[in-house]
């Protein structure tokens, strides 16, 4: 890649996929540090943003 150009924009898809593989991480953070209902809500967000990616990706192929 040259100076000259740059990175693509994540897509909203990309952006509900990296959401959801960082909550996850700190949804093991919450739990190693016994914070349980913190773990259960970063689950619920890690669980929402996988299948928000999923579903964006899937009406894309689809052309919705």
């Amino acid at each position: 890649m040259t100076s000259t150009e740059t990175e693509p924009e994540p897509t909203a898809a990309d952006t509900a996929g990296y959401i959801g593989v960082m909550a996850k991480e700190m949804r093991g953070l919450a739990a190693k540090a016994d914070l349980g209902f913190l773990a259960y809500l970063l689950a619920m967000v890690a669980d929402d943003a996988e299948e928000t990616a999923r579903r964006l990706v899937e009406e894309k192929r689809s052309g919705n």
